[in-house]
This record gives structure tokens, C-alpha cells and sequence, in this order.
């Protein structure tokens, strides 16, 4: 099921796919590790420039809203955006 809220696509240089928000957004990293480890998320690094989290994933969450999840799996990138990209709108 598509989740009306970003679009998911096959990354073009890697095993992996990508989730955009539809709408504009930017993402205060510093908040958003605070809110996804609440959330349960782990945070494996803030690099200042995007949050390495991971779930039944790897995921790169990074300011612009944008979410590569390092896996091939269509279903599971979809689940694990739309728990990311939850937790992000919560935030707005």
C-alpha cells in the first residue's frame, strides 16, 4: 500500500530505495535523532548532515526530508519510511 504522505523509489546507484517527501521540508537532525530514539528507532550516528538509523534496515535520514533505506526489499523500505517520515511530520 503506497503511503499517500512521500514517494518511494529504487535508488539509481545502489541496492536500495529512496523516500522524498511530497511536501517541502527540512529536518532539524538534533530533533529528529531525540524523536526517532523515543520513538524506539535506534540512532547509530549523527553525523551532522543525516542520522544513520536502523530497523529491519539501514536507513540515512537527512535534512532536506529524504530517507535511503539500504535494502532491496520494496515492502520492507515501505514500512520502515513510513515509521521515519512518521515520526519526522510529528515533529512539523
Amino acid at each position: 500500500m503506497q503511503d499517500e504522505r512521500f514517494l518511494l523509489q529504487p535508488c539509481r546507484t545502489s541496492a536500495a530505495y529512496e523516500a522524498f517527501p511530497k511536501r517541502r521540508t527540512r529536518v532539524d537532525l538534533a530533533l529528529a535523532e531525540r524523536k526517532l530514539r523515543a520513538a524506539g528507532i535506534e540512532v547509530l550516528h549523527n553525523a551532522s548532515v543525516l542520522l544513520l538509523v536502523r530497523g529491519a534496515c539501514e536507513a540515512s535520514v537527512f535534512e532536506n526530508g529524504k530517507v535511503l533505506l539500504k535494502t532491496t526489499d520494496r515492502a520492507i523500505a515501505q514500512s520502515e519510511a513510513s515509521r521515519i517520515l512518521g515520526v519526522l511530520e510529528a515533529m512539523a
